[in-house]
């Protein structure tokens, strides 16, 4: 009988699940996946092939008898048949889902889009599209990833429906960033194993950032998304973990090291107004204040 996960990171993307992955799994009690995102419950083909299936691809010859196993998917949430999967697998999975600020978590999910080549338009575009003042219509993933998945509270109300609350571990990114051993401390002990350890919370795993090159990030989406024959003999040769973090090692060669892209305070306030009734319906859920988001509160 297969070990059962106990922890899933659930989401929110871009909001530091994997760097929690990450620090967590430096516990010499706990062992994780090396590649960013434990498609298993999300992904139907996968399911279908069994969990025994999805360890072997996942933690390979990693040593997992007697340690707590973590995994993460950075949308999960996001699907409430994957949540019932990760139920069925284990109705006493700790879940922890960090939220973060849904304006940055748009202005960041977009420039990961940017550095993926999968935007063609600025930022500032965004206001046009979602109030539909302009020509550019967003495809339905692209609503999806860089908006939708900022309203937490539609999802949190599906993990509630399959989980107890006590189950549900809520995070906020901004307090996450600021204090990421506290949380790493909490679930060690939650864990009942040495919270003293220390992992190395200083580094920032898949920090956004703007591509250094729109050519060489058209180039990596055609060579690693899209179907060709060089992607496809690669498959067929290297493990596809090995091949995914090879992936990311080329896009992380095109990050550029400037992050100071400011969204526009008009945009910003539209977005404020825009995620306001979500987050005002997430406050009341959680009873967590979330007065810190809406920057005019700040100003007050």
């Amino acid at each position: 009988m297969s070990a059962k996960i106990d922890l899933f990171i659930i989401g929110a993307q871009k909001a530091g699940t994997t760097s929690l992955k990450n620090y967590l799994g430096e516990h010499p009690e706990i062992v994780t996946h090396q590649s960013k995102e434990f498609s298993f419950f999300y992904d139907d083909t996968e399911y279908e092939a069994g969990i025994e299936k999805a360890y072997e691809h996942y933690f390979g010859t990693a040593e997992m008898a007697g340690k707590k196993i973590v995994c993460k998917h950075a949308h999960l949430y996001s699907s409430e048949k994957a949540i019932e999967r990760l139920k069925q697998h284990n109705p006493e999975c700790m879940i922890v889902f960090i939220m973060r600020n849904p304006v940055k978590r748009t202005l960041s999910s977009y420039l990961m889009e940017k550095l993926y080549d999968r935007v063609d338009f600025e930022f500032d575009e965004l206001q046009h599209a979602l109030n539909g003042s302009g020509e550019l219509k967003l495809e339905d993933w692209q609503f999806e990833a860089i908006v939708e998945f900022g309203f937490y509270y539609n999802y949190l109300q599906l993990v509630y429906k399959h989980f107890a609350k006590e189950k549900v571990k809520l995070i906020l990114f901004e307090e996450f960033s600021k204090h990421p051993l506290r949380f790493c401390t909490e679930i060690f002990s939650s864990f009942g194993i040495n919270n003293e350890f220390q992992p190395r919370v200083r580094v920032v795993h898949n920090k956004t950032s703007q591509p250094k090159s729109k050519f060489f990030a058209g180039f990596l989406k055609r060579f690693l998304v899209e179907k060709n024959p060089v992607k496809e003999g690669i498959k067929r040769v290297m493990p596809s973990n090995t091949s995914a973090r090879l992936g990311e090692k080329l896009r992380d060669a095109n990050r550029s090291k400037k992050n100071n892209y400011e969204m526009s305070k008009e945009m910003k306030i539209f977005l404020e107004n825009y995620f306001l009734l979500h987050n005002k319906s997430l406050a009341e859920l959680t009873g967590i204040n979330l007065d810190a988001w809406v920057s005019s509160k700040k100003e007050n």
